[in-house]
């Protein structure tokens, strides 16, 4: 009902907030606002965005709007001047601290209704909008309203679309990579460098892959590798439920407590990262450390980091396509679909492992 409300009003204002926006038109770019209300994983994607427009505008504050529980990802970012928290419930308050802000340009970096109409609300004169024909009415409606537009094509890479966003700007390509900085914060794990981190969830069920199918994994890693393991994930009952069923539970780490900083810092000496797709894999891969990814539903050329020498994806069974999308990621399945993660061989993994690990 909100957002439709927000659409009637931006209907009706429109004229008004045009005007508004015009007005406030400059000759030099002082000031832009990136909008990305993605998870911890898409925040993340979004960093080379923000070097890009650095590079070509070096002198420009870059303000991005982001979901406070993601924001922890760009503390310590050169690139990121000031952030700012989206809350569903206070957006008229958003507005008007937007004005105050008096930003040249806005980037919403990914399809929605109200992210769509940010910038107009917030009389910001040039506006850059992914818009999209599989959201729904609303949002195809509202991104009538900003100036340039580039709809986000499934199959994608979010890297190259969020350069031709900036293109928009004249914003040079840069090369790929996510940026993370974790500081001089240190794990002080009591383990030897080369040890494997293993990633058990990943906030959505139809991504993950089942904690017994970890339990396997983990006794490869132990016994026939040699090397120790850490868990990572905030669910410490998916923790202690693998721990539970390990041979080698002394040899396997609970990695609940670490900051993501931390886990930063673990990353750099960590032998390999076992994930899904999920925010902490992105922090492994920024880090240089050699990436497994367990594909399950995801299409593999949207948002992942590209196959290389130190990143390995591991596909789906035999006759599982692409179903969960960067812009469209469901949180329910059929069981058809559901296999694409659960069936998912532990054999397929060990030799991707096999592949990277340093």
């Amino acid at each position: 009902m909100k957002t439709l409300c927000w659409t009637i009003a931006t209907i009706l204002l429109s004229p008004f907030l045009l005007l508004g926006s015009f007005l406030r038109r400059r000759k030099d770019v002082q000031k832009i606002l990136i909008i990305q209300l993605g998870a911890l994983g898409d925040l993340l994607c979004t960093t080379p965005l923000f070097r890009a427009i650095k590079e070509t505008h070096p002198h420009t504050e870059i303000h991005v709007l982001c979901i406070k529980k993601s924001s922890i990802v760009l503390q310590g970012n050169p690139n990121v001047d000031q952030i700012h928290f989206y809350d569903a419930t206070t957006r008229w308050g958003l507005i008007r601290q937007m004005r105050k802000e008096k930003f040249d340009w806005s980037i919403n970096c990914l399809p929605g209704a109200f992210v769509s109409v940010v910038g107009l609300w917030s009389l910001i004169p040039n506006r850059i909008n992914t818009p999209s024909q599989k959201h729904g009415i609303l949002v195809r409606v509202l991104g009538i309203f900003s100036q340039y537009g580039l709809p986000y094509s499934l199959g994608t890479h979010t890297f190259d679309h969020y350069m031709d966003l900036a293109g928009f700007m004249g914003v040079r390509r840069v090369r790929y990579g996510i940026d993370f900085y974790p500081g001089e914060i240190k794990s002080n794990l009591p383990l030897k460098d080369g040890f494997v981190i293993l990633s058990l969830t990943a906030g959505n069920s139809v991504k993950e892959w089942p904690l017994s199918k970890f339990v396997q994994l983990a006794n490869y890693i132990t016994t026939e590798l040699g090397r120790d393991v850490i868990l990572s994930t905030l669910d410490t009952k998916a923790t202690q439920d693998v721990r539970s069923h390990v041979q080698r539970p002394d040899r396997v780490y609970d990695g609940s407590t670490l900051s993501l900083a931390e886990l930063g810092d673990a990353c750099r000496k960590a032998g390999a990262f076992v994930s899904v797709d999920t925010g902490p894999m992105y922090i492994a891969f920024a880090m240089g450390c050699p990436v497994v990814v367990v594909l399950g539903p995801i299409h593999p050329k949207e948002q992942i980091p590209p196959e290389s020498d130190r990143v390995v994806h591991i596909p789906p069974p035999s006759g599982c396509t692409p179903w969960v999308h960067i812009s469209l990621t469901p949180r329910k399945g059929s069981e058809e679909q559901l296999r694409c993660a659960r069936d998912t061989s532990v054999e397929d993994v060990i030799e991707g492992l096999a592949r990277v690990i340093r």
